[in-house]
């Protein structure tokens, strides 16, 4: 914990607030972006052979991946529980190790895309936050349709 600590102290002020929020809203333009143009999302995905053939911009634009392409409701939802775990795993762990546990698992997604012949989206970065979530809240339960008598 003695190098987490240090690590907090000397990263606080680049840690960004709400970080979820931003990502959240980006998707979400991207959402409608992608409506209009499908193609787009093709170019977005961090693909193996494309970016070592030159086109690095996939490093950076699998955070703007939206969820569900095409499908609005999906992606609305997927969209406010991603900002809902994010923002609660903020609030428990403070904005820096939050913005420390979003830039590791970057960085393990752009790692995963180094496999020769692979394609990868943003799903692991959502997927770990939704790991860290249910670790934090095991006993909590999302209830989509209730029936109350």
């Amino acid at each position: 914990m003695k190098l987490l600590d240090r690590l907090q102290r000397s990263l606080r002020p680049y840690a960004i607030a709400n970080l979820t929020l931003y990502l959240v809203g980006i998707q979400a333009f991207m959402f409608f972006v992608c409506l209009q143009r499908p193609d787009i999302a093709q170019r977005m995905i961090l693909d193996h052979d494309r970016l070592f053939a030159g086109e690095w911009w996939r490093l950076f634009s699998i955070i703007l991946i939206p969820p569900a392409a095409g499908n609005v409701l999906f992606a609305a939802m997927a969209l406010y529980f991603f900002y809902w775990m994010g923002t609660l795993l903020e609030q428990n762990w403070g904005t820096v190790r939050y913005n420390l546990y979003l830039v590791v698992g970057y960085l393990a997604t752009v790692m995963t895309a180094l496999i020769p012949h692979t394609q990868v989206g943003n799903a692991f970065l959502m997927g770990s936050v939704l790991i860290a979530f249910a670790w934090l809240y095991p006993d909590l339960q999302i209830l989509l349709f209730s029936l109350s008598r």
